[in-house]
């Protein structure tokens, strides 16, 4: 079906290891099998591939093909979170709010919201919208953004868009600060102290309790990244006094640390105090 165009595929990394076999082949060769075929095409595709996934970690535990890992690895491309493009927040919200508008209004039903689909967010709104880091990303933006529009082109609603958009943005706000995720997040905040003891008190070092958990998808990439602030914190933001503190002693260990931390998408010198999110 993507013959001459392009086909995506989601989720790379969860691909079964026989399935990965024919995507390579399929990358490699330009040559796919059909079901109950046997004979062999050739196709002309142009492949996009997704992943929420490090890719080389799971080459490593050997649950993902290194050969297809190269293949399809010419050109990657990391999309940051929401929190961390301001500069394109703008049209991200506004291109959402289109969208939305396009799938709730209905011309035949109301006319006098005519123009609905066509507004866009003021500045003040954008504000309100930035104000929020949006820990949900894309669908928590989409999902407020919705109520947003829903509350706004209801006839019984009296106030402007901005009013209600302040108060979902405080609603949410309220519901991830309240007990039970602050809660969650402690949890999270104990179990990073509790390996950073491993760490201290028992002199364990960073790739028994930290690398070899994380490769085994026990330790997850916000986890990570607590565990590394918390230790650049107590090692008074300096990389090379957080070495000991990791018990990272090799200076060939040393790269191999950098390494590993840069495939994450954590630049240790880029985390300053005060800008990094715990």
């Amino acid at each position: 079906m993507a013959n001459e165009g392009t086909a995506f595929v989601d989720e790379v990394a969860d691909i079964l290891p026989e399935c990965q076999v024919k995507i390579l082949r399929a990358v490699e060769e330009k040559k796919i099998r059909r079901v109950g075929e046997n004979k062999e095409r050739e196709v002309d595709v142009r492949f996009i591939f997704a992943t929420n996934k490090d890719l080389w970690h799971c080459a490593a535990e050997e649950t993902f093909r290194k050969d297809l890992l190269y293949r399809i690895g010419k050109f990657t491309l990391e999309i940051p979170p929401l929190r961390e493009r301001k500069c394109d927040f703008a049209e991200i919200a506004n291109g959402l709010w289109n969208k939305i508008a396009k799938n709730y209004y209905q011309p035949e039903l109301d006319y006098e919201n005519s123009r609905i689909a066509e507004d866009l967010l003021t500045k003040e709104e954008l504000q309100i919208l930035l104000s929020y880091d949006f820990p949900g990303n894309m669908r928590q933006l989409e999902s407020v953004l919705s109520r947003v529009f829903i509350g706004w082109s209801n006839k019984s609603f009296k106030g402007s868009r901005s009013e209600i958009l302040r108060r979902v943005i405080d609603n949410e706000k309220e519901l991830w600060n309240s007990a039970k995720y602050k809660e969650e997040l402690d949890k999270k905040q104990t179990k990073c102290e509790k390996i950073l003891k491993l760490m201290k008190e028992q002199h364990q070092d960073f790739w028994q309790v930290i690398y070899v958990p994380y490769i085994r998808h026990e330790i997850s990439k916000d986890e990570l990244r607590k565990i590394i602030v918390i230790g650049l914190q107590e090692s008074k933001w300096s990389i090379k006094n957080l070495l000991p503190l990791f018990n990272i002693k090799e200076s060939g260990e040393y790269k191999k640390f950098l390494n590993f931390l840069h495939y994450q998408g954590i630049k240790l010198r880029n985390m300053k105090v005060g800008k990094t999110e715990l």
